[in-house]
C-alpha cells in the first residue's frame, strides 16, 4: 500500500473494504496529520511556500484546502484526543515546526512557534522563546496570528 506515496486508505470495518482512497503525492499528502473526531488536519506541501492547511473528512469523503500560510513546511500536527463539539469543524489541532528552531524562508505563520488550527477560521499562535538552553515557560502571543490566514482558492 505504498503506492501512491503519502495517500490515505480508509478501511470501513462494516463494509469490509476501503471506502476512501486519496491520491497522495504529488497531490495532497496525508502525512504528519492531526487526528481528531471524524477529521484529520494537515498541510499540502505540494503547493508553493508557505503552503496551505487541509482537512480530510472521512464522513463526507473529501479533502478540502483551508488556506494558508502554514507555520512550516516541516510541521507536525497534533490532535490525538477526542473532542465533542456540536460542530465537528469546531475542533482544534496544534501544529508545530520540527527540524530546528524555525523554518527557513519567509511568509510563514508563527515560525518557531505553535499554531492552533480550526477549520472555522479561528486559531491562535503560541510561542516558545529562545535560546533553548534558557527557555522559559510557554507564553501566549499577545496578538493573534489567525488574521494572517487566507482562504484557499
Amino acid at each position: 500500500m505504498a503506492t501512491p506515496a503519502e495517500a490515505l486508505y480508509l478501511w470501513d470495518w462494516q463494509a469490509d473494504g476501503i471506502v476512501l482512497q486519496t491520491t497522495g503525492d504529488p497531490d495532497i499528502p496525508f502525512i504528519h496529520v492531526a487526528s481528531l473526531r471524524d477529521r484529520w488536519y494537515g498541510v499540502d506541501w505540494n503547493l508553493s511556500q508557505p503552503y496551505a492547511y487541509v482537512v480530510f473528512d472521512p464522513v463526507a469523503r473529501t479533502q478540502t484546502l483551508l488556506g494558508g500560510p502554514t507555520n512550516s513546511g516541516d510541521e507536525y500536527g497534533n490532535g490525538n484526543w477526542i473532542q465533542h463539539p456540536a460542530d465537528l469543524d469546531d475542533q482544534w489541532a496544534l501544529f508545530s515546526h520540527f527540524e530546528g528552531l524555525a523554518p527557513s524562508g519567509s511568509g510563514w505563520l508563527a515560525p518557531a512557534g505553535w499554531y492552533t488550527l480550526r477549520p472555522t477560521g479561528s486559531g491562535g499562535c503560541w510561542a516558545i522563546r529562545t535560546p533553548p538552553s534558557r527557555r522559559p515557560p510557554i507564553t501566549r502571543l499577545r496578538r493573534s496570528c489567525g488574521s494572517r490566514r487566507t482562504a484557499a482558492t
